[in-house]
């Protein structure tokens, strides 16, 4: 097929700003036809002043949106954006924190597993219990968080990872324990480590743990003036789950509800 167009042509038209495909249409070529005609013959496209730099001042400090550096570049706004995802640039802004990050996924908030993990802990005074508000909660009334721990997904007591994140590590035979006697709670503070016989000493010292009683028996977590409680909190109108984050966190908001129901007794007396 005979070329109908010159080198010279070529350069003449991309120095001047035009677009490939603009070239190729005027020319009434296919922008594959140019393509090729430009790699056999060397000739180079318009290189865009595009850069990290460049980017972060037109979106971060001049509030441009990558419509408009498109625009502004003379670009299709799918090349701004795959740069963009190429060098990971800071896009949105942390829910906890406020700092700026690149999320990988859509649907990613956080900037950190830490910043998504405090998010879902009430903090309040230094000296007071912060509960955790997330959804996964042990019958035992201890949260469970999950994350990516290197490339493996992980789960672990909410308490556990509190302490760790907050304080430091924490050995694989150590439990973490509670000074406050809160399962729920994430306050670091009222956190330390032991051995696992440490752990059940605290558990027979705070009853939590009847001699005879399996552990997964709901009649050494709550007394009868609980049950009663219970019943009354319910009377006016509380569900379930509220009255286990309001009064009743460390025990699950099912026992609350056999409890409420009366298919199981309260601790002996």
């Amino acid at each position: 097929m005979e070329v109908k167009y010159t080198i010279e042509d070529i350069k003449t038209a991309i120095d001047s700003g035009m677009k490939p495909v603009e070239i190729a249409s005027r020319l009434g070529k296919s922008k594959g036809a140019l393509s090729s005609f430009m790699k056999r013959h060397g000739i180079q496209r318009k290189k865009l002043n595009l850069s990290v730099d460049f980017l972060e001042d037109q979106i971060f400090v001049q509030g441009k949106s990558q419509k408009e550096v498109a625009a502004k570049l003379d670009v299709n706004i799918t090349t701004v954006n795959r740069f963009i995802v190429k060098y990971r640039l800071k896009m949105d802004v942390c829910q906890k924190c406020g700092d700026r990050f690149h999320a990988s996924k859509n649907t990613m908030k956080w900037c950190s597993d830490s910043c998504r993990f405090w998010n879902y802990v009430n903090t309040r005074e230094d000296d007071e219990c912060w509960p955790w508000v997330g959804k996964n909660v042990t019958e035992e009334g201890y949260g469970r968080f999950s994350f990516n721990k290197g490339n493996k997904p992980t789960t672990m007591t909410c308490p556990r990872y509190a302490h760790i994140d907050a304080v430091g590590p924490i050995l694989d035979e150590e439990d973490t324990r509670h000074t406050c006697d809160n399962p729920i709670c994430c306050n670091p503070a009222h956190l330390t480590c032991g051995s696992h016989g440490d752990n059940m000493r605290d558990c027979s010292e705070r009853g939590r743990i009847v001699p005879g009683r399996k552990k997964g028996d709901e009649r050494y977590k709550v007394t009868k003036a609980d049950m009663e409680k219970m019943k009354e909190l319910y009377s006016k109108g509380l569900g379930y789950k509220t009255i286990q984050k309001l009064h009743f966190s460390h025990v699950h908001f099912t026992t609350i509800q056999r409890h409420i129901k009366g298919t199981v007794s309260h601790k002996p007396e």
